[in-house]
């Protein structure tokens, strides 16, 4: 049966430590960026931060008060009041379980957390603007953007801060937050949208086992998910855009100064977690702003509701113009960014689809479902909202212009924008409203048709690929993670060259180590920007040689200049030993070989 009334002894309990999430890292961000900018000693971040923290929740103490004592006056009036909020909570323990004993290794995690971990040994010094991976001093960073996010960097100095791992809290601390509040999300969104409680959580269930579910492609809104919770630009696509597209609403029809205050706030926190934030977030505000105008009668206080939002979200806009103009600057060379997707707009955007039964599933998930979920005005609301970011950056006009700005490895996480787990936890009132008539007829066909077109698509659960690890390990391929292990605390100060995902693990697990090459289009891109791309293809070559235990002569040539310039460590796959060995005479007493189940480490003596 569709819900017409909001559920506010629910709603009321959870926005308030969302909104003041929000305002903690919106505080930080802002305070990261300032001191970016301003080149001041890492170690005082923390003071305009929490300056700001305490004045935002100076300001709100009363509202928030207000909000506490309402939720517990309308659970004591409501006969089982408690029982929806003490099932989310079960909820929030399972997806939080969820995140401590599953793991997804990702090789990202280098690239985003690496820099954090190194900042830690320099905390009297500025925040760090170059490499900290490479063996070669002076190198940029992969791009401004990556600089620019704060997450990772709040995540490792807070754990240092309080005497914790800081790479346990990165790849379990952290994720356990986020995957609690997931639920959370999504019960205030459902709601926002005229569900009960009740239906509002088996919704939030039903969209979150979406994310678990959907598993291919490799850009699927399942690999941004539950899986990969560590990592920034996941909790973007999947923690704050459902709760900005929550807030934009709210702040739509009560255009109030806490109402746009919060908007502004998670605009702030979008680039704050991955640079894909700072065009992501106010498409996103642009696009409920522009839905909502249209949705029902056009008046000047709706328009005026738009506008607020939209200039609410103008810490995002900045930035992007800084982009466009220059001001900020980008690399010079992106070259190899861009085999990550293809240069015609529709075809860069599939990346997140995966085929013809997807795209299917997606459309009536989209356009269909929601108007037999929900009651009006508002069933019409999901549908426009995808025609309306359709028309923004979705179609032969707009597409290639989005495209060329943003290239070819950033455009499709724009598909990221249209509410598709959204709209497939809305299956579930969906179903609920079946009874013999007209409409559940129409009903019981969309969704036939949804589930006959998503076993059409399916290819494989995020689980797939996943395994199970213990609550607090860390989030590495168990292999991978067991030679790390041994061969890291011997590796101080080292000049390695290995594998790439050895390199990951050796990485974070002891920052003071620097690469010969990392992955290799990072290694390539950052050598292109720095003016030397010979030497990005040279040291490709030479990981190779390691990893591999067919060579040619590049490789061997590669792996001898490796050494020549001042590679003291080497990790070998054990099929390539015999030929590395031969390349470098060993035994040789100047190298010591210690051999693994699957690699062989090889150090130089005497460092």
């Amino acid at each position: 049966m569709k819900a017409t009334q909001r559920a506010p002894a629910v709603d009321s309990i959870l926005v308030v430590p969302i909104e003041f999430l929000l305002l903690v890292f919106a505080s930080w961000t802002l305070s990261y960026h300032l001191w970016l900018l301003l080149e001041l000693p890492a170690r005082f971040v923390f003071a305009p931060a929490l300056a700001l923290v305490f004045i935002g929740a100076l300001a709100l103490r009363r509202a928030w008060s207000n909000d506490l004592r309402r939720s517990r006056a309308q659970r004591g009036a409501r006969a089982g009041g408690r029982g929806p909020l003490l099932v989310l909570i079960a909820m929030g323990g399972v997806c939080t379980a969820f995140s401590l004993l599953v793991s997804f290794h990702n090789y990202d995690d280098l690239a985003f957390f690496q820099r954090a971990l190194v900042q830690l040994g320099s905390l009297d010094a500025p925040f760090l603007l170059g490499d900290t991976a490479h063996n070669r001093p002076g190198l940029p960073a992969l791009s401004v953007t990556h600089l620019m996010s704060s997450y990772e960097v709040l995540v490792a100095m807070g754990a240092a801060f309080l005497h914790l791992d800081p790479l346990g809290a990165y790849h379990n601390g952290a994720p356990a937050v986020t995957l609690f509040l997931l639920p959370v999300v999504y019960v205030l969104l459902y709601s926002s949208f005229g569900l009960g409680p009740w239906m509002s959580l088996v919704s939030a269930a039903a969209a979150i086992g979406f994310l678990v579910l959907d598993g291919e492609p490799a850009q699927s809104f399942g690999r941004f998910g539950p899986v990969r919770a560590q990592q920034g630009k996941v909790v973007l696509v999947m923690l704050l855009l459902p709760t900005l597209l929550f807030l934009s609403m709210r702040a739509l029809r009560a255009p109030l100064p806490r109402n746009l205050f919060f908007v502004a706030a998670a605009t702030v926190c979008g680039p704050g977690l991955t640079g894909s934030g700072v065009f992501m977030v106010p498409i996103l505000v642009f696009g409920v702003a522009a839905t909502f105008f249209v949705s029902t009668r056009i008046t000047a206080e709706r328009l005026r509701s738009c506008v607020l939002v939209c200039v609410a979200a103008g810490y995002a806009v900045a930035l992007a113009l800084a982009f466009a103009t220059g001001l900020l600057p980008g690399p010079a060379d992106i070259e190899v960014w861009n085999i990550w997707g293809s240069t015609i707009w529709w075809e860069n955007l599939g990346l997140i689809v995966g085929g013809r039964w997807a795209l299917a599933r997606d459309l009536l998930l989209l356009l269909a479902i929601p108007w037999v979920a929900l009651a009006p005005p508002l069933r019409r609301f999901p549908a426009l909202l995808t025609l309306v970011l359709c028309a923004v950056f979705a179609n032969p006009l707009t597409g290639p212009f989005w495209l060329e700005h943003l290239h070819s490895t950033a455009y499709w996480r724009l598909a990221f924008l249209f509410p598709l787990p959204f709209c497939a936890g809305l299956i579930v009132p969906a179903l609920s409203s079946l009874r013999p008539s007209r409409t559940s007829l129409v009903a019981a066909g969309l969704t036939a048709a949804v589930a006959a077109t998503s076993v059409m698509a399916y290819q494989g659960s995020t689980m797939k690929r996943a395994h199970l690890k213990p609550p607090f390990d860390y989030r590495f391929e168990p292999r991978v993670h067991e030679f790390a292990r041994r061969v890291a605390p011997d590796l101080d100060g080292r000049n390695v060259l290995a594998p790439y995902g050895v390199v990951m693990a050796l990485g974070l697990l002891n920052p003071t180590v620097r690469f010969e090459i990392t992955r290799p289009f990072e290694t390539r891109h950052i050598f292109n920007n720095a003016g030397d791309p010979a030497e990005g293809l040279r040291r490709e070559a030479a990981q190779r040689r390691v990893q591999t235990p067919f060579g040619i002569a590049r490789m061997d040539e590669a792996l001898q200049e490796a050494i020549a310039q001042g590679v003291d460590t080497l990790v070998v796959v054990r099929d390539a030993l015999p030929e590395v060995s031969a390349l470098m005479r060993l035994p040789d007493e100047e190298w010591e070989i210690r051999r693994y189940d699957e690699y062989v480490l090889i150090l130089r003596n005497g460092k």
